[in-house]
């Protein structure tokens, strides 16, 4: 099938793609058009393929690549052992956005979850609500995760005890992890114009 999701490997000596049939291949981009052929390719979601993301586990824990699938899975995959799935996690719904940091992925579902998911092990540690609308695009870093929403809205949240707030839905049989998101604060008045005054200084 036609390719739904592409991302560059390492130092971008290889290309990972995902297609319609659920497959994901690998590509040496040292050979000039990838004339020949994949360097691996592997089933793995019986639907089509909706994101690719490569990610470093930390302290030398070794390369992984997150692919995301309209079957409603999330596989590990070891590039390195031909695209074996080493492990996978069952999601509430499509998967519209994915990324990783640390040693955990964060999944953005049609239904408005979001699902923070151990990594290597594919142990979902918590999930958040985010109102219902599809979550359409994430960002994330060590200190944050800000997610768009089908709703118009974007909420931002720093990671911390989300839990005490309700907003964790912790799958059964395991304690939430103890540092989950919660929703930032909305920007005071004095930030608002301060925002303003620095946009208006960058465009003059």
């Amino acid at each position: 099938g036609h390719a739904t999701a592409l991302a560059p490997l390492g130092d971008a000596a290889a290309l990972a793609s995902g297609g319609q049939d659920g497959r994901v291949c690998l590509w040496d981009c040292r050979q000039r058009g990838c004339s020949g052929g994949a360097a691996a390719a592997a089933p793995v979601h019986s639907g089509a393929v909706s994101e690719l993301v490569p990610h470093s586990l930390p302290g030398g824990g070794g390369e992984l690549l997150l692919s995301a699938g309209a079957d409603k899975s999330l596989a590990l995959l070891e590039p390195r052992m031909g695209l074996a799935v080493v492990a996978r996690r069952e999601l509430s719904d499509f998967p519209y956005s994915l990324a990783a940091v640390g040693s955990v992925a964060v999944a953005g579902c049609g239904d408005g979850a979001v699902h923070v998911i151990e990594l290597p092990s594919a142990r979902r540690l918590y999930s958040l609500r985010t109102g219902g609308a599809a979550v359409r695009a994430m960002h994330t870093d060590p200190n944050r995760l800000v997610c768009a929403c089908d709703d118009g809205g974007v909420r931002a949240y720093t990671f911390g005890a989300a839990e005490r707030r309700g907003d964790v839905e912790p799958p059964l049989g395991v304690a939430p992890a103890a540092r989950a998101p919660t929703e930032a604060a909305p920007p005071s008045q004095a930030q608002q114009y301060a925002q303003k005054k620095r946009l208006a200084l960058e465009r003059a």
